[in-house]
This record gives C-alpha cells, sequence and structure tokens, in this order.
C-alpha cells in the first residue's frame, strides 16, 4: 500500500499490482493447462489417475465447506478410492475441528480478523 513509509508512490503501485496480476493469470492458465491435460491422458489415453476430488458441502443453510477425496479417474469413470470409517470419539473429534475452521473463516468473512 502506498504511504508515508514506502518509496512507491501510488501510480508505482498500481504498475506493479498490473504486473503481478498478469503473472499469476499466466500461471494459473498454464496450471489449468496441464492439469487438462493430466485429465484427458487419464480418460483416454493412459491407465488412469489417482487424484484427489473436491468438492463443496453445505456446511449449514448459509455455508459450504471444500472436502476432498482420492479418487481414480480413468476411462470407466470416477471411483472413490476409500472410504472413511471413524469412531464416535474421532467423528466428535473431526466436526469439532469443522466447526472451529468454520467459525474462523467466518471471521475472517465478515472482517473480524484482517491480514
Amino acid at each position: 500500500m502506498a504511504s508515508d513509509t514506502t518509496d512507491f508512490d501510488t501510480d508505482q503501485m498500481q504498475q506493479l499490482e498490473q504486473q503481478l496480476t498478469l503473472i499469476a493469470d499466466s500461471k494459473q492458465m498454464a496450471t489449468q493447462t496441464l492439469s487438462l491435460q493430466l485429465v484427458i491422458r487419464a480418460l483416454f489415453f493412459e491407465d488412469g489417475l489417482i487424484s484427489t476430488f473436491t468438492a463443496l458441502h453445505h456446511f449449514d443453510d448459509k455455508q459450504q465447506v471444500a472436502y476432498s477425496t482420492p479418487i481414480y479417474l480413468s476411462d470407466a469413470g470416477v471411483r472413490m478410492l476409500t472410504t472413511v470409517s471413524l469412531a464416535e470419539d474421532e467423528a466428535s473429534e473431526l466436526t469439532a475441528v469443522k466447526q472451529a475452521t468454520r467459525d474462523f473463516l467466518t471471521k475472517i468473512e465478515t472482517g473480524q480478523i484482517g491480514a
């Protein structure tokens, strides 16, 4: 941010921001292209791909949480690799961690915690 304590003026800061945005966009496009190549190879040319699949699940009526699971992707489709079975105390602990994480994210989203 431009301020009295930095040697950059607002124009210089905006130019730097634009340059960084261009770099980030080009890297994101490269990552997306490479990812798409892996998926296409798994579906059509190779023996498949072990990867993670991330999906949004409703945490409550207003919020969603992303969960990931390992999958096997091939020309036969998508197959989950594992099913997690938790003991009662493990399930309770996981629920508590999810709630704490969601509470923390809510504080960030509502501006209660800043960078």
